[in-house]
């Protein structure tokens, strides 16, 4: 189980992965070496599984954002063992949920024009795997983009005096 102070490393973590271990130590109000040690903990039980950047896709050239519902022709576990292995092979398909509901996945696709997406649709996800049907909604643009998880986002206890 994880304790306040390791929730306070994981939201200033969360906040900036590239701080240091001296401008943690300062934020959670404890000295650098039991901080490191805490990191390396965190690191180890799994509760941080990687540091990465946070990239602007629209300099990137990917900037367009297509939500993408799938529902496969059928359930049978080779069919969505094709489907993950298309996803985890397709660059512009940046994230993948297996869902309930009337679809069986939901895609967040990163393209620079409708006729990527379109071209993407069409001759790689719909024609490699047996696909029912697909819905497709175009983001206009982001509102929120949380990277803290819900239950650590919330405000710290109050200290009565």
């Amino acid at each position: 189980m994880i304790d306040f102070l390791g929730i306070k490393i994981l939201r200033a973590l969360c906040k900036d992965g590239r701080m240091s271990y001296a401008c943690l130590a300062e934020k959670i109000h404890l000295s650098q070496t039991p901080t490191i040690k805490r990191v390396r903990r965190l690191e180890e039980d799994g509760y941080i599984t990687g540091y990465s950047a946070i990239l602007n896709e629209n300099k990137l050239g990917g900037g367009m954002n297509i939500f993408v519902w799938v529902t496969l022709a059928n359930q049978k576990i080779s069919t969505h063992a094709d489907f993950q292995k298309l996803v985890s092979e397709t660059p512009q398909i940046m994230e993948c949920f297996l869902t309930t509901g009337e679809s069986d996945y939901l895609l967040r696709v990163a393209v620079e024009t409708p006729a990527e997406f379109e071209k993407l649709l069409s001759e790689k996800i719909s024609s490699v795997v047996p696909i029912s049907h697909t819905k497709s909604s175009f983001a206009l643009r982001s509102v929120k983009r949380e990277m803290i998880p819900p239950h650590l986002a919330v405000h710290e206890p109050s200290v009565r005096a």
